[in-house]
């Protein structure tokens, strides 16, 4: 779902999504989420493509 060419493909399913809000674009909405299993934030972007910042390792 979340994975883009060359990049390490997620662990997690991420299918236990937070809402977390929207943020206005050049021509629409970004849509925020956070997956509640491993805590990285997900990014719908205004054109459909999804992103993933991962969660910080904490130490």
């Amino acid at each position: 779902m979340m994975s883009e060419p060359g990049k390490k493909k997620s662990e997690c399913a991420h299918d236990k999504l937070e809402y977390l809000g929207d943020q206005k674009g050049e021509r629409g909405v970004n849509k925020y989420y956070r997956c509640m299993r491993c805590g990285s934030v997900l990014i719908l972007s205004e054109d459909g493509t999804w992103y993933e910042v991962p969660a910080s390792k904490q130490q």
